[in-house]
């Protein structure tokens, strides 16, 4: 059964509208492989830097223009994507009535401890952490203290929606990328404690009684929109993807298709 996708992406991140700068999507592959599959993709693109309230509001503007009356659609979103939806959800009664599932693939409902620490950029200095991520975080426009440690999500579940949680494991050599380790080592990860550089696994699978908590991925944070991030050239890191990515995203739809 064919369905309607949205693909929400996260920090810094980017829609469809703004590949042609960045040369690949921010869902490497997963768009045209679901679209091969029949359903209907939509990759909408918000402000990278932008507060989750900012961010949702761009959101809910593109669903409605893209998916318009009574339309339904399902959310897979990637760290940050996912809060953006949650607050959708919670503040827009016609889109919650529309939107049956939101996946949440290594989304920080409680923080991370990386993004409480780039709530300080001028402490990164000399870290290895690359200068462009410094410079986001310099101009911050609200995303960093949404995504700081927290002990209570940002918003409460609404009902008639199904949850999905989905953590990454990056911690071995051949699942993290050299930009992850320094993440997490900036953000004071413990290696024994199961994350994917940036989101741990307890921030991503919560309220074990109402969401769903789908087997872990054996990637890191980039790895689960396929940044295959542990291979250096920018040759092989624009065309290659991790083993298993676009299998993966085609389970989900699955999953969602057949209600398992």
């Amino acid at each position: 059964m064919p369905l309607n996708i949205v693909l929400t992406h996260g920090y810094l991140g980017y829609g469809s509208e703004d590949v042609r700068y960045v040369l690949t999507p921010y869902f490497k592959g997963v768009a045209r492989r679901l679209r091969e599959l029949g359903h209907d993709v939509f990759e909408p693109g918000v402000t990278g830097n932008g507060s989750v309230e900012a961010r949702s509001r761009e959101l809910a503007d593109q669903l409605r223009v893209r998916f318009p009356g009574n339309t339904t659609m399902h959310v897979i979103g990637h760290s940050m994507g996912g809060l953006d939806a949650r607050r959708v959800l919670v503040r827009d009664a016609d889109l919650r009535r529309r939107i049956s599932s939101l996946v949440c693939i290594g989304t920080p409902h409680l923080g991370s401890p990386v993004a409480s620490e780039l709530l300080h950029p001028s402490a990164l200095f000399g870290t290895g952490i690359p200068g462009a991520l410094i410079a986001a975080a310099r101009v911050d426009r609200g995303a960093l203290p949404d995504l700081a440690l927290r002990e209570t999500p940002l918003d409460d579940d609404v009902d008639g929606v199904r949850y999905v949680d989905i953590a990454c494991d990056g911690r071995s050599d051949k699942a993290g990328s050299p930009l992850f380790w320094l993440t997490r080592k900036l953000g004071g990860i413990d290696k024994s404690v199961i994350n994917d550089g940036v989101v741990l696994r307890d921030s991503a699978c919560i309220h074990p009684s109402r969401h769903e908590h789908w087997p872990m991925w054996p990637v890191d944070h980039g790895g689960a929109i396929g940044w295959a991030s542990d291979w250096p050239t920018i040759s092989v890191f624009i065309g290659r993807l991790p083993p298993g990515h676009l299998e993966r995203y085609e389970n989900i739809v699955a999953r969602l298709a057949s209600g398992s």
